[in-house]
């Protein structure tokens, strides 16, 4: 169940605003166009990721479902990297 849509500016910034995630501070080295509130939210660190996913209720996919998705046409791609909840620290 892959959200259809990406992770706005917006939306983050109403994570910020309930105060369960950090400002972006990438945001403010993108050009106009990518800070725009309707842009993906670029720039975030895995943790900033997972603490979005709790206070939207949701979770990362994993690699698989990220495969998955590229084979539905209404699968909401970008150009950008995408964070996954079985991502693990190096020992």
């Amino acid at each position: 169940s892959i959200d259809q849509n990406v992770v706005t500016n917006a939306d983050y910034q109403k994570c910020v605003a309930d105060l369960q995630c950090e400002k972006n501070a990438y945001s403010a080295k993108l050009p106009k166009a990518l800070a725009a509130e309707s842009a993906p939210a670029l720039g975030l660190n895995f943790e900033a990721a997972m603490r979005y996913c709790a206070w939207a209720g949701r979770r990362m996919p994993t690699v698989a479902e990220l495969k998955a998705g590229l084979t539905d046409p209404a699968f909401a791609r970008t150009d950008y990297r995408e964070w996954s909840n079985d991502w693990a620290l190096s020992p």
